[in-house]
């Protein structure tokens, strides 16, 4: 799995990122996504730990989070209350398919 990730952010140049859980940045419109591997949902401390990172520390404009096996109903709730970007297998796999990210997430671009 970590060579895979690591293979969806190097097809992008603007993206770069390293070992088991991935922080990636882009230029421009500023994501910054981190992706983990659990064996359970993601629970909602996680989520808030990445709240208090993703925009403070990483600058993202859109802070994105990957979870292969989801994430808790309790985190979902926490993530739309702070405007977080949860991104499970699905929309991954879409993304791996050749759908633009923002695509996949419905995010409206900024830039025209």
């Amino acid at each position: 799995m970590s060579h895979w990730r690591a293979g969806c952010c190097e097809s992008d140049p603007s993206r770069s990122g390293r070992g088991r859980r991935k922080r990636t940045r882009a230029t421009g419109t500023s994501p910054a996504a981190y992706s983990t591997q659990y064996s359970n949902p993601v629970g909602s401390g996680h989520v808030q730990q990445f709240n208090g990172t993703a925009r403070p520390h990483h600058g993202a404009d859109l802070p994105i989070m990957i979870a292969l096996n989801g994430f808790t109903e309790p985190a979902i709730k926490f993530a739309q209350h702070h405007q977080l970007i949860l991104m499970g297998r699905a929309e991954l796999k879409k993304w791996a398919h050749g759908r633009h990210l923002y695509d996949v997430l419905g995010i409206h671009s900024a830039t025209p």
